[in-house]
């Protein structure tokens, strides 16, 4: 019996019967008749083919915890559900006549993964093909509702509303494809037309998650309904199962009808690549800020910790030794075209590297080092120092503010990566004429001044900036193997910049930087929040012509990129 199940008498527990997987087939719940509200709950199951037709409804419903069950008896065996279906089928059980419901936790084999994703995949038809998808929103010892005249109550619609049901990720798709919904609290229900007709005329719910979904279910046809804006809409919806927040919107999307790769058994960090190309494939865009998107995807599925950076080394290696590695293709127009696994990333190019200074830990320890580098900025930016010397004391308590896992986004890079060098070039030797290196650091690999055998991050100065709200900050922080002359290009929608080297005529990444905000931006940060925030410049950019440029980079190296 399941841990924390409550029994008066121990039977075999349940086993399923497989559904024919050359067929589509679900199983029907059947919650049989009893008189008396508290007798046993008996159920039965069937399999129906969607051939037959079959009329049903569809139970959408918050689980609960699965550590305290409840036993129900199902085709004469005990089989255990959570506090809140338990209730739900009480309270949806007839006196004299059976009904057919789909409920997820019974209908679906749910450690049977293969089964599972196969389900899964089917679940927009299931709910749409269902008479009534009945949203289950729990029992209440409170006042009844028991006629809609009562459910048209401020206090009643409030504490509707605030019910966790609407903090579910599927309720986006369940309720989105239904035909008709019924919403339900005990034994008193309301139609769903109705409820919202309730909730608009109050007018003190418009930013209540049932009619934000009125409002998209409104958009269903346009583009309110494509993957990427049900995961912006509804990035703050819960679920017990991370990749969940992406395989609960497949099936609503406009632009997953012709199939999305659900899995459960592919890893965090499959799922996420699996959307990213995703997303890659659509032609009909221009992809200009796959990056935050791929940052949006990661912090859905759990952030960071989805993998290991070893593990992504180890994706990245794997996949350039494999015969069947992703290649590029440059077409007649010097653009180059490729497979989904190469994203095409925008770039534009903020400056140069006129200057290399302390390291991040002298800079911190070293209180000498701070007049010294205040020294160079005056010397390397003469006609920019009012807003540099602002900027930089903002940069340093930033720093002062920075956490180690912060800093590793600033790494040295061993990646080949390609760009459309050949069409863009001007932009390249455009930034060499209008940014000289200092003759006193031109046949320099480092400034020799600053360093020393330490390793680590150090502050640079970025020639060729500008001082206006929305331009790059003039400083930051490189890797060791950064060196004067290289060019710093920001990155849309994420933290880390590229560092690009030209030589014999040719580009390549040779590591990644962050950069500090500009003055405009750092001092309106403090004002805001009265202090510095070690978040660094995460430059938001449209589809820019000038000093753009594109890398292309396969999505494992994508990944690295953001930090």
């Amino acid at each position: 019996m399941t841990k924390g199940m409550t029994s008066s008498a121990t039977l075999e527990p349940f086993r399923y019967s497989p559904l024919d997987p050359s067929i589509d087939s679900i199983r029907l719940v059947h919650i049989l008749p009893a008189p008396n509200f508290h007798d046993p709950i008996h159920c039965r199951l069937s399999h129906v083919t969607f051939a037959q037709k079959p009329r049903y409804e569809a139970l959408s419903y918050t689980w609960g915890s699965e550590n305290h069950q409840k036993k129900i008896i199902l085709d004469g065996h005990d089989f255990g559900v959570t506090y809140n279906l338990f209730d739900a089928l009480r309270y949806l059980r007839d006196t004299q006549v059976e009904r057919g419901i789909w409920i997820d936790a019974i209908s679906i084999q749910q450690e049977d993964i293969p089964e599972r994703n196969k389900q899964l995949s089917i679940m927009p038809i299931i709910y749409e093909r269902a008479r009534v998808v009945l949203v289950w929103l729990g029992h209440t010892s409170a006042s009844s509702v028991s006629n809609e005249n009562t459910w048209d109550n401020p206090d009643i619609l409030d504490s509707i509303c605030k019910n966790h049901y609407w903090g579910r990720v599927w309720i986006v798709q369940e309720i989105g494809v239904a035909r008709r919904v019924w919403l339900q609290v005990n034994k008193d229900k309301v139609e769903w037309s109705t409820f919202i007709a309730m909730l608009k005329k109050s007018g003190n719910f418009d930013n209540s998650v049932p009619v934000k979904l009125q409002t998209q279910l409104e958009d269903k046809y346009n583009e309110g309904h494509k993957l990427r804006n049900l995961l912006e809409s509804h990035q703050d919806s819960l679920c017990r199962e991370a990749r969940d927040k992406i395989y609960g919107f497949v099936g609503l999307a406009s632009d997953c009808y012709d199939g999305f790769p659900m899995d459960y058994r592919k890893s965090l960090f499959e799922v996420w690549k699996d959307t990213v190309i995703f997303k890659n494939r659509d032609r009909s865009e221009y992809q200009y800020d796959i990056l935050k998107f791929g940052r949006l995807v990661r912090r859905l599925l759990g952030g960071r910790d989805i993998v290991t950076a070893g593990e992504v080394e180890a994706d990245i290696s794997s996949r350039k030794a494999s015969t069947a590695a992703p290649k590029l293709l440059l077409n007649s127009s010097g653009e180059i075209n490729g497979p989904p696994e190469i994203l095409m990333v925008p770039v534009l190019l903020a400056g140069r590297i006129i200057y290399i200074g302390p390291t991040y830990r002298d800079i911190i320890a070293d209180v000498q080092s701070i007049p010294r580098w205040r020294a160079k900025i005056n010397q390397y930016l003469p006609d920019q120092k009012a807003s540099a010397h602002e900027e930089n004391d903002y940069f340093l308590e930033a720093l002062e503010e920075a956490e180690d896992f912060q800093l590793e986004a600033v790494s040295d890079f061993n990646h080949d990566i390609s760009w459309n060098f050949a069409k863009r070039q001007h932009i390249i030797e455009d930034a060499e004429y209008r940014i000289p290196i200092p003759d006193s650091d031109s046949s320099a690999t480092h400034n020799r001044t600053e360093m020393d055998s330490s390793t680590g991050p150090r502050l640079f100065l970025l020639g060729g900036g500008t001082s206006y709200q929305f331009s790059s900050g003039k400083m930051g922080l490189v890797p060791p193997s950064a060196r004067v002359g290289d060019f710093i290009c920001r990155v849309n929608g994420i933290q880390k910049a590229v560092i690009l080297r030209k030589a014999n005529g040719v580009l390549k990444v040779v590591g990644t930087a962050i950069m500090a905000e500009n003055s405009y931006k750092a001092r309106e940060a403090k004002e805001k929040y009265r202090t510095i925030r070690p978040d660094f410049q995460t430059p938001e950019f449209e589809v820019l012509d000038t000093n753009k440029l594109s890398i292309y980079i396969d999505v494992a190296i994508a990944y690295q990129l953001l930090g």
